[in-house]
């Protein structure tokens, strides 16, 4: 039972992926990286500031 369920939610997906990927005449995985995003971290360069050790005048820099 557990099987028949999954196959009929994998099968609409499937068959949507199918539909776009003609569509645009583009491979499969470049829409599923497409929609994937990946955050991308962000630190600080330099600090600075009234409580840092040099004389910069911006708190810091991205």
């Amino acid at each position: 039972m557990e099987r028949i369920r999954i196959t009929t939610y994998l099968q609409p997906s499937r068959w949507f992926f199918r539909m776009k990927t003609s569509e645009k005449h583009v491979l499969f995985f470049h829409i599923v990286f497409a929609l994937v995003c990946v955050p991308v971290p962000m630190m600080n360069i330099i600090n600075g500031g009234a409580h840092a050790d040099n004389n910069v005048d911006f708190q810091e820099f991205m």
